[in-house]
């Protein structure tokens, strides 16, 4: 008697495994197109042309004005020379044979510190423009992060775009990077 149940209960679960095989082969089928359309026949549904990103970004380019350009010019202008006054001093304190360790040490971490500053700066710019906006620029604290873009780049998605490649560069929360447009 078990020989027979066993055997019974086991063609059952055959059947149904082929059944499911089955079921899923004639559910996964894709229907023969060729036949009933033409192909490279194409017919334009909307007269509207949606450009490219690269073709908007040229486009922004030419928008900007003369006073935004030179803004963001003397933005990093005055940005890259106060930091290079800062690497000056830390260069010089290290040049120094009677300086005390611990002063050497202070320079060195803080060379170390403005190093990483000026490379996440250049990342967060960097992926601001990769993601379309025409021009930026970031100033990153401990703490906080300012972001300056073009007014003419801002759109409904934009403050989130700006707030994520901050915080995905350096670990300041969304509540402190502030976005300030030009």
């Amino acid at each position: 008697m078990k020989v027979k149940r066993k055997h019974v209960v086991l063609a059952g679960l055959v059947l149904a495994l082929g059944t499911a095989v089955y079921v899923n082969w004639n559910l996964s089928q894709t229907p023969d197109l060729s036949s009933k359309k033409e192909f490279g026949k194409a017919t334009y549904v909307n007269s509207n042309i949606i450009a490219t990103s690269d073709e908007i970004s040229h486009k922004n380019k030419d928008i900007l004005s003369d006073e935004q350009k030179n803004y963001f010019a003397n933005a990093r202008l005055n940005r890259d020379k106060i930091y290079d006054e800062t690497r000056a001093v830390a260069m010089e304190a290290l040049s120094m044979t009677d300086s005390d360790e611990d002063i050497k040490e202070s320079a060195l971490n803080q060379l170390s510190k403005l190093e990483e500053t000026l490379l996440n700066q250049n990342s967060v710019e960097n992926i601001l423009m990769a993601k379309g906006f025409t021009d930026c620029v970031c100033t990153l604290s401990d703490t906080a992060a300012t972001v300056i873009v073009p007014e003419i780049n801002m759109n409904d998605n934009s403050l989130l775009i700006i707030k994520d490649a901050v915080s995905n560069v350096c670990t300041i929360p969304f509540e402190n990077i502030s976005v300030v447009t030009v």
